[in-house]
């Protein structure tokens, strides 16, 4: 919640407690918070690598300091869950190198922390597979090839699966906010100015959802490190429907 915070001061400064407020009430990160699993980790370290981007691209100086913390959440993530951590940074990284002003410098750093982040969290694979021989081939065929591709590991690996999972993981897993949105208008406001282009959120949101919607594997907690975006995105879209007064009888 706090690092969605500084991200959406970044992002929409005018109001940045909506986002706050939507995504540490939406059902879905509620209940996640409370459930022993990874994917609330991953999501933490994922949202750092995030911030820092953001950062590399929004404040010129000390970029050698969030290049680090960036490399920090990039390579945590992927010692917590693998390759799944790279889509959510890989997403806003090339959303703001397609999409946004140019910021002399931010590719460069950019880079910089993606290589760091990678050497920090390949190190302890390399170290494995050094260590186990045959780990490597297991690790991408099974925990990689299959789970994309093949249906070995039984998570809901139908074509259908895309949709009756993860549309009912948004739409549920975003209440009460989800059923905002299907309100009327209501007095709606001049949406709060954004520092950076609404089609960056979109990317970063949108990527890293088409390809958990292409693979064989599917679980509504991936979706998780997508609710950071999608908080920032469904934001935008209330305040064009309700007043802030509105908003908080709510």
């Amino acid at each position: 919640v706090l690092l969605l915070w500084r991200i959406a001061v970044r992002v929409q400064p005018a109001a940045a407690l909506m986002p706050v407020t939507i995504y540490a009430s939406a059902g879905l990160s509620f209940l996640a918070s409370n459930v022993i699993t990874t994917d609330v980790i991953l999501t933490f370290w994922a949202t750092l690598a995030c911030l820092a981007t953001l950062e590399l691209y929004s404040t010129p100086n000390r970029r050698w300091l969030w290049a680090l913390v960036g490399a920090l959440g990039l390579g945590a993530a992927l010692l917590t869950k693998g390759p799944p951590a790279l889509l959510s940074p890989l997403a806003l990284g090339l959303g703001l190198l397609l999409f946004a002003p140019r910021q002399p410098g931010f590719a460069r750093w950019l880079l910089v922390a993606a290589m760091l982040g990678l050497l920090l969290g390949l190190s302890w694979y390399a170290s494995m597979v050094q260590r186990f021989p045959g780990l490597l081939a297991f690790w991408l065929d099974r925990e990689v090839i299959a789970r994309i591709a093949s249906a070995e590991h039984q998570r809901n690996a139908e074509w259908y699966a895309a949709f009756s999972v993860y549309l009912p993981t948004l739409c549920l897993g975003f209440l009460p906010w989800s059923a905002v949105l299907l309100m009327r208008r209501l007095a709606p406001v001049e949406p709060a100015p954004m520092a950076i282009p609404v089609r960056v959120l979109w990317l970063w949101f949108g990527l890293p959802l088409g390809v958990f919607m292409l693979s064989a594997s599917r679980l509504p907690l991936y979706l998780l490190p997508l609710f950071v975006p999608a908080a920032l995105l469904m934001s935008n879209a209330i305040r064009q429907r309700l007043t802030p007064r509105a908003f908080f009888r709510l």
